[in-house]
């Protein structure tokens, strides 16, 4: 087989604080420590994760949506590209970056790929099927229901777990004690059900189970949080961080002896494993993707999503049996150690281009594309050419004043 030398380029919808993100780093990174090419585009300003990015030498091109309408920012991504020559362009995240595989010439493989078990997710991806060669899940179940996708017959589907770093620091084994709990990730309750928390905080504390427990992060919801906190008046229970570095992240999971997911639904969720390569025992929603394949009875709980009294009575067991939150300590380490390391992951992935992705010696770009009007809006007024005018004139506007 011949050898290709590969040169990857991701798209993101965004660089929003989250699992997405995080998969970025981990896996760019390594492509970058490993002498890989690699360039990443996101088409939105926000960039939470920068200092991380700058920490790990990886390129990123950050557009701003509040400069700039979206076809001049698909344009500022194609003419990266261009410079850039990618063997394969991977559409990591939303409609948007799945836009930017249509203006990919012949020859660059296209990967798509699906973090999220959502049905949202499934409809976008065989809207773009057309212009999709490889369509990667992150868990066994997701690839299940992308091969029942009619649109998507015609592109391989593989599964490539994600990995985590391993860190050296690891969770201290406390015999007595108040347990230590932490929720890390977005703060809204769509798909991710933080308002939970409460009742489960409720149920332990009237159980008279001694705990504290961390929240880190930010998100739209964390206002009403808080104020569901205070009504219960739980509010010695916990404590709120902001968002950290991503190099802090096995250092801060380390300090708690539990991680809580509490979504609706998932795909693989990066904060688990996180949290088991740091010997943070998972208590996890039972949710076919990802959380199946993940946790079992050596390594951690998995509840029913909306039962509040399955949570509280799998954390009051490890409350009371140290021994055995010890033994699932290890055990989760040692799960993702084996199977869920970032070196694993980017082998995965570089068995899966020297594979499936073709290396094309004359791959022709455009000097220049015509940007036209996103799959789901081509009868929309707004992507006509006065439209585009309208729009490009109030965004140049807003600039001025915000000057």
């Amino acid at each position: 087989m011949q050898t290709i030398t590969h040169r990857i380029a991701v798209v993101s919808g965004g660089l929003e604080l989250g699992g997405t993100s995080a998969f970025l780093l981990n896996f760019c990174g390594e492509l970058v420590s490993r002498g890989v090419p690699v360039q990443v585009c996101s088409l939105e300003h926000l960039n939470p994760f920068e200092v991380d990015f700058a920490r790990l030498k990886i390129p990123v091109q950050v557009l701003d949506e509040r400069n700039s309408i979206f076809e001049d920012r698909l344009k500022a991504v194609f003419t990266t590209m261009r410079a850039f020559l990618p063997t394969a362009v991977i559409a990591s995240l939303g409609p948007a970056s799945f836009e930017v595989l249509r203006y990919v010439p012949p020859g660059v493989t296209r990967i798509a790929m699906v973090h999220s078990d959502d049905a949202l997710v499934y409809e976008t991806v065989g809207r773009y099927a057309r212009w999709i060669d490889i369509v990667v899940g992150v868990s066994r179940t997701i690839v299940r229901r992308l091969e029942d996708i009619p649109s998507l017959s015609g592109a391989k589907k593989l599964q490539i777990a994600y990995g985590v770093p391993i860190p050296a620091t690891t969770r201290t084994s406390r015999p007595v004690g108040p347990l230590r709990l932490i929720y890390i990730g977005r703060m809204v309750e769509y798909q991710k059900r933080i308002f939970r928390i409460v009742p489960i905080a409720g149920a332990l504390s009237k159980a008279g189970v001694p705990f504290r427990w961390t929240i880190v992060g930010t998100g739209p919801d964390e206002a009403e949080l808080k104020s569901r906190i205070r009504t219960a008046e739980l509010e010695n229970h916990f404590e709120f961080v902001d968002a950290i570095n991503y190099d802090r992240v096995s250092e801060v999971l380390s300090q708690h002896d539990l991680i809580v997911l509490v979504s609706d639904f998932e795909g693989l969720p990066l904060s688990l494993l996180e949290a088991m390569a740091a010997g943070v025992v998972p208590v996890a929603a039972d949710l076919e993707s990802g959380i199946k394949e993940l946790i079992g009875s050596h390594n951690g709980f998995r509840v029913p999503a909306d039962d509040i009294n399955a949570y509280c009575a799998a954390i009051t067991a490890l409350h009371q049996d140290r021994q055995v939150l010890q033994s699932k300590s290890h055990a989760a380490r040692e799960t993702v150690v084996k199977e869920y390391s970032i070196a694993a992951m980017t082998d995965r992935w570089m068995r899966a281009l020297e594979q499936w992705a073709w290396a094309v010696s004359d791959i022709t770009w455009n000097y220049k594309i015509r940007a036209t009007a996103p799959l789901d809006a081509k009868h929309s007024m707004k992507y006509t050419r006065i439209g585009r005018f309208c729009r490009r004139l109030s965004k140049s506007w807003r600039k001025f004043v915000s000057a």
